[in-house]
Formats: C-alpha cells, structure tokens, sequence
C-alpha cells in the first residue's frame, strides 16, 4: 500500500478516493507574483491565534524558530520574535521583498518552498519550533514537505502545522476541489492526523482557531438566519486546525 494512501480513505494523501484538487497557483512566475499589498492585507487576518500559541510554546526557552513560509513576516515579527533566541523567515520572493522592507532587522531566506534547493540550505539548522501556517494546502507534495519539516527539529524540538478545516469551511465540499483556488487540497482533522503519522511525526496536540478581529457572535447570528433560512448546518468557524507535532 503506498504511503500516502490507505484502505479507508483511498485517495492521495489520504483524502477521499474521489477528491479534487486545484491546480497549483500561488507560486510567484515570471509573469505574477502571488504577494502584493492586497494579499498581505488578507494575511494578517488569519493565523494570529497560530502565533500566538508558538509564542506560549517557546516563552523563556531560549529556542531558535524557523517559520516555512513566513509570508510577510508580520506575525512571526510581531508575536514570535520577541520571545525567541534565534529565528528565521523563509518564503518565496515576493513575500520576502515585503519583509525584508518593513522589518529590515529581521533574519530573512527567500526560496522557493517546492525547490529542493532551499532545504539544502536549511540543511545545518535545527530548531526547536518550526512553523509552518496556512502553508501545506499551497504545495504539490504535502508529504514530502512534512518530511522536510520533520527533518529541521532536533529530538526535543516540535513542529506547528496549520491549515484550513475541509468540515468547517462554508459551502464545504467533502470531494473538493476547495473553494478558494489557491488551495490545491484541504483536510479534515482525521486524514491530516494520517498524514502526519506517514511522514514519520506524532501528533501532540490540535486546536482551532477564529481569524483574527472575527465576531463569532455577531458572525454566528448572522449565518445562523442564513442557514436556517435554507436548513443547512452552520459551521464552526473555528476553521484554521493547527497540529502541534514531533517526532514519532
């Protein structure tokens, strides 16, 4: 039986045997690059509650981090930073052409993730965090990339993996392809825990978490008449599932 596939789930990755995927789109080309300042915008909505848990996870450690694809870097500066001994953002060019302007004191790495070549440079580091935030669905290989992961924690060190919950999305479907076209797949918590324990990690923990400035009140009222109005379910919108992992 292949890695990636098993009995029940059937299909690559362990996704459903019928699933969808998109079609990779969010690596910069000559033609467009995928960070501008409408994208970063976008970004600093999402996954504060990711760093803000690493932050926690590292306070008072002395720890070196490094962040697989940082994006601009705004999180990793703002939350991460201050509470560690050492840290490294890496990401493609035109997210690290932003980061590397606003925080210019910052220790940057641009590289194209999908590149063999920017884990040969990561090759002597070991830290003792990696994150990697809203970062898999993005990549042709999420297996490999969770290799590569698993390979710059030392024996103590862990690994904080996010990524959208497939089960909490709105007008979620259980076959793909995802709703937003930048992401090439998505998973419910069930299949990622698989996938994780295939690339050679042990899931330690996995939480949930709002975007950032989210009213799930105000939010939830509004849906709530939506839903019933149509009588569908309403999601949790808790749709960022964050895994804590490390070596198995």
């Amino acid at each position: 039986m292949a890695a990636n596939q098993n009995s029940k789930h059937g299909g690559k990755y362990f996704l459903p045997a019928a699933y969808v995927e998109n079609p990779q789109t969010s690596a910069d080309t000559a033609e467009s690059t995928f960070w501008d300042p409408d994208t970063d915008y976008g970004a600093t909505r999402f996954q504060e509650g990711v760093y803000k848990w690493a932050a926690r996870l590292i306070e008072s450690k002395q720890a070196m981090v490094i962040d697989i694809g940082c994006g601009t870097g705004h999180k990793l500066a703002a939350l991460v930073a201050p509470v560690a001994k050492d840290w490294l953002g890496v990401d493609q060019d035109s997210a690290i052409s932003i980061a590397s302007r606003e925080c210019p004191e910052g220790n940057w790495l641009c590289s194209d993730l999908s590149q063999p070549e920017v884990w040969a440079d990561l090759a002597e580091l070991r830290a003792d965090l990696v994150i990697c935030s809203d970062v898999i669905e993005h990549l042709p290989d999420p297996l490999e990339l969770l290799h590569r992961l698993g390979a710059l924690i030392g024996p103590t060190g862990h690994v904080l993996v996010s990524t959208p919950d497939r089960s909490r999305l709105e007008d979620r479907n259980p076959f793909g392809p995802p709703k937003n076209p930048l992401h090439i797949r998505e998973w419910i918590p069930e299949e990622f825990k698989l996938l994780a324990e295939s690339a050679g990690l042990e899931v330690v923990e996995v939480r949930h978490f709002f975007p950032r400035g989210y009213s799930p009140t105000v939010a939830n009222f509004r849906r709530l008449v939506k839903r019933a109005l149509q009588f569908r379910a309403l999601p949790d919108r808790r749709n960022t599932m964050t895994f804590l992992l490390r070596a198995a």
